[in-house]
């Protein structure tokens, strides 16, 4: 009984995994190539973005996936010592954007944002710094939080320096301001900062990647990124401390 328990121990087929490879709209990524950490060698899925791997013990598994045309990935997938089914695991790929920019994760493909310029109006002593105009083409406003990638050629240190935000919009024909002989009112008809809009940034795979989430759905409105606070500010010399690379916002609209 001793020596058969031992046999069917030491026959006990490995863990598996039943991995999958989908982009960000849960279509397959065909022949993503897979690494798995601490063994030698690379695999492919198939054109079905699946691959069976085994693991050569349990515990923590950490693999990696990527292939042409978009950002590596990675996801750890934990393996039960008694493990007898394959374990489920996905990794879920994102486009690679090729330029430099802003773009929110439509229903099925990526909506660039394009840059408007910061207009600033106002009395000697208070400002105003809003947009102009706002595209039209909205955004589809999903059950899940809103996602957007940024890709940006800066470093680390370079991005937490741009204290990037996300602003909801109201558009103002007018407003009451603070000048020299008093309070007086002056015309914007543009859009400015209305409330913060809380998000989370976290880098993805590759060191120039990020991936964008609001905090909470976001509703109907009017929406940019900014950095510096630059719709909060109403310093009269804002604008001009900021290089011109960063007088610029990124609105959008979801509907």
């Amino acid at each position: 009984m001793f020596f058969a328990t031992l046999f069917l121990t030491a026959c006990k087929d490995a863990p598996e995994i039943n991995l999958k490879v989908l982009d960000v709209w849960g279509k397959p990524v065909a022949t993503a190539s897979i690494i798995q950490e601490g063994v030698s060698g690379m695999q492919k899925a198939d054109m079905n973005g699946a691959l069976q791997l085994q693991v050569t013990e349990p515990g923590p598994v950490r693999l990696q996936a990527g292939t042409d045309g978009f950002i590596k990935d990675y996801i750890t997938v934990d393996v039960e010592s008694d493990q007898d089914d394959p374990v489920d695991a996905t990794i879920t790929l994102y486009p690679a954007p090729n330029e430099p920019g802003f773009y929110a994760i439509g229903d099925h493909s990526y909506l660039p944002l394009v840059a408007q310029p910061v207009k600033s109006i106002a009395s000697e002593i208070t400002r105003y710094h809003g947009i102009q105009d706002v595209s039209r083409d909205g955004l589809t406003v999903n059950k899940k939080n809103q996602r957007f990638v940024y890709y940006a050629l800066l470093r680390d240190w370079e991005i937490r320096r741009l204290g990037l935000g996300l602003a909801k919009l109201k558009f103002e024909e007018s407003a009451e301001v603070t000048g020299l002989l008093g309070p007086t009112t002056v015309d914007l008809n543009m859009w400015v900062a209305d409330a913060d809009a809380g998000m989370d940034m976290k880098g993805l795979w590759a060191m120039d990647h990020y991936l964008i989430t609001s905090e909470a759905p976001l509703e109907a409105g009017v929406y940019a990124f900014h950095a510096q606070s630059i719709l909060n500010s109403r310093e009269s010399d804002a604008l001009d401390k900021l290089p011109k690379e960063l007088q610029v916002v990124y609105p959008f609209e979801v509907k």
